[in-house]
């Protein structure tokens, strides 16, 4: 049997619409909309992390700042992140802008990169696709 191994990380993908880069042309302003799911995960049983719910607090008070819409999740458990993920999904539809972030622990298995949550109870390598979230799975959303 083979130990699966966590790793903390701190992930942000952006993707930016046709008019998401501010400038305004022939003297018509354009209005961005701009979306962020912020997620900081530290309160895991074993192997606790001190620092991803200050990084993504941090994070989510930024990019309210550079006008964002955010919704920001602390030590979320496996199902809240499934939910965030898919209302992400619906909102990026109308949206010119879109930024994911995760800080927290993260596993790669058989090529594939998984998100895990405080609730996940992973023994074996077999457990990670039950219990964690696919990293494709956000990205997905944003394509």
């Amino acid at each position: 049997m083979k130990r699966i191994s966590f790793f903390p990380i701190s992930l942000a993908i952006l993707v930016l619409g046709l008019f998401s880069l501010g400038y305004s042309e022939r003297g018509i302003q354009v209005q961005e909309k701009r979306f962020a799911l912020v997620i900081g995960n530290g309160s895991y049983k074993s192997s606790p992390l001190r620092n991803p719910t200050n990084d993504a607090h941090d994070m989510a008070l930024v990019l309210k700042t550079l006008g964002f819409e955010v919704t920001h999740l602390e030590n979320a458990e496996y199902r809240a992140m499934e939910r965030a993920i898919r209302k992400f999904g619906k909102q990026l539809r109308n949206r010119d802008a879109g930024l994911f972030y995760f800080a927290g622990h993260g596993v790669q298995v058989n090529g594939r990169n998984y998100l895990i949550p405080v609730d996940a109870e992973i023994e074996t390598e077999s457990d990670v696709k039950f219990e964690a979230v696919d990293a494709g799975r956000v990205l997905g959303k944003m394509e």
